[in-house]
């Protein structure tokens, strides 16, 4: 799912605009996820010296009503929440920068009125990092393909919250509706043995065909989870959903983790599990068994008691069935 789309907007002004120094600065339309808001951007003319935005609401009748304007800076790069109330700006044109001051980072705005921004020396700990920077945006590690930190780009997460890296690794989570920092940590570094295709076709099965409850300790072998699994800790109430994730979150596609409840009486077990896809944002996708294979988990499952197997055992049994048939 892709977060952002920007596309020429070509009723607005002065499309070939060239700010002072780097790329010609030009119309810009972006919509939000479930494409109901749109933010237009114009950018700043002989007429209108400062950038203009505009936030639009599309009703279910594709009417289309405006919600608030903006005016004073131009970006390239926003992001907007669903209903429109909240936009996030990523730094902004190299030509209302004030002189000598830090370059703006990230900004955040309820229906145009600004609530909290934090400028690039903000957000970057180390000092000889700001000063190597040579461009408006790389202080962003996702900016940075050839440096040591590997983070997907900045994205709006489950319409209240904002993620983004920085190129000395820091992991920032900010509060959408305030513009405060939730968090700020060391990015996660690269893991080894995260799940590879064959793990996830594996694991599609091996949900399926486990008993539950099952005790916590032990689902690592009855599942086969891969090394590089990043496991729950247990629950930490009485009912507790968490994630176990199978593949690595800093993917920018988005990434495999298995949804499991838990529960600590009398001993923490878990009480259902299911193999889930997260998008960049933070939506969830379950996986859905086909026809097929719902009418073969009966066979399946009396196999794996008669044989005495683990689902993991009878789950790698099923794949290679299946690979001796396609060969």
């Amino acid at each position: 799912m892709k977060l952002l789309r920007c596309v020429p907007v070509l009723l607005l002004p002065a499309l070939g605009l060239q700010a002072a120094s780097g790329p010609a600065l030009v119309g810009k339309a972006t919509t939000s996820v479930d494409g109901r808001a749109i933010f237009t951007m114009a950018p700043p003319t002989d007429t209108f010296p400062v950038g203009t935005g505009t936030v639009y609401l599309v009703a279910r009748n594709g009417d289309i009503s405006q919600l608030w304007r903006t005016h004073g800076w131009y970006a390239a790069e926003v992001f907007l929440t669903n209903d429109g109330e909240f936009l996030v700006r990523l730094g902004g044109s190299p030509d209302h920068t004030t002189q000598g001051a830090a370059p703006l980072a990230v900004a955040f705005y309820r229906r145009g009125r600004l609530l909290k921004q934090y400028t690039v020396e903000d957000l970057v700990r180390d000092p000889k990092n700001v000063a190597a920077l040579s461009s408006a945006d790389g202080w962003r590690a996702d900016r940075d393909r050839s440096g040591p930190v590997r983070a997907p780009a900045p994205a709006l997460h489950l319409e209240r919250e904002f993620h983004v890296t920085t190129i000395d690794g820091t992991f920032y989570r900010f509060d959408v509706t305030t513009g405060a920092i939730i968090e700020a940590r060391p990015a996660l570094p690269p893991r080894e043995g995260w799940a590879t295709p064959r793990d996830i076709d594996r694991l599609c099965l091996a949900t399926l065909l486990v008993e539950l409850p099952a005790p916590l300790a032990e689902i690592d072998g009855l599942l086969g989870l891969p090394p590089g699994t990043r496991k729950p800790v247990g629950p930490t109430a009485d009912e507790d959903v968490q994630q176990a994730e199978l593949t690595s979150p800093n993917d920018p596609k988005g990434h495999y983790a298995l949804r499991l409840t838990l529960t600590r009486q009398p001993t923490p077990s878990v009480t259902s599990v299911a193999l889930i896809y997260v998008t960049p944002e933070g939506y969830r996708f379950a996986y859905q068994p086909s026809d097929r294979i719902t009418r073969a988990l009966p066979a399946w499952r009396a196999e794996l008691r008669e044989k005495r197997r683990t689902p993991y055992e009878q789950s790698e049994a099923v794949l290679q069935e299946i690979k001796g048939l396609k060969d």
